[in-house]
């Protein structure tokens, strides 16, 4: 009977330390082939695609590389002598048309004050968001929701930032959420079976031998 009992807490050392191993070595290969590290640059490249500028009321044909989301933004001179007060951006009606299926997108309003970006001397703010199934040559257009605008505005189609950072982070966190999982879910399995054998040792050693 003791043989057979110090023959059970090792092998349940054994295969605590081959669960833990294991789970170590397969958080690291998950976590190594992940783009973890590319997050800065995937950033980075977000805020550097091209924006398509326009100055409404107007139109343009425009290349757009890439399916997704996309943000219409309302750009104006930077002041910095200015109040820290958000001007209202101007309430606009922009769509796209499809150069080949002729099909039509409007954007939809979506104002987010916090939304905004500093290039050179200006400043942009979210406006509008748009979806692009296909890429494509587009005419871009923009239109005064309230029939006449006295001055003509600077808009700028270009990635969503916010929705490009979402996605980004999105795309990142899955690797590191499973690395957790997979080592979390190892260390405890192997905790409980070195716990395991401990007690059975424990109690092993309490017990007179049978003759």
């Amino acid at each position: 009977m003791k043989n057979k009992n110090l023959s059970l807490h090792h092998w349940l050392f054994t295969f605590a330390g081959l669960i833990f191993l294991a789970g170590f070595t397969l958080t690291l290969i998950i976590f190594s082939r992940s783009d973890v590290h590319l997050y800065p640059a995937m950033i980075a490249s977000a805020y550097q695609r091209k924006q398509h500028h326009l100055m409404a009321p107007g139109e343009k044909e425009v290349d757009l590389e890439k399916s997704g989301a996309y943000g219409i933004y309302y750009l104006n001179e930077l002041d910095e002598s200015a109040s820290n007060e958000i001007e209202m951006p101007p309430m606009i009606n922009c769509s796209l048309i499809s150069k080949i299926t002729k099909e039509k997108i409007h954007a939809v309003p979506d104002y987010v004050e916090s939304n905004r970006y500093r290039v050179g001397d200006k400043t942009g703010v979210l406006l509008m968001s748009i979806t692009v199934d296909q890429p494509g040559i587009y005419t871009f257009s923009c239109t005064s929701s309230k029939g006449i605008i006295e001055e003509k505005i600077h808009v700028a189609l270009g990635p969503n930032f916010l929705w490009e950072f979402f996605q980004i982070v999105l795309k990142t966190a899955v690797p590191i959420i499973s690395s957790v999982s997979i080592f979390s879910g190892s260390f405890l399995l192997s905790l409980l079976l070195l716990i395991t054998g401990v007690l059975i040792k424990f109690l092993q050693k309490k017990k007179p031998d049978i003759q």
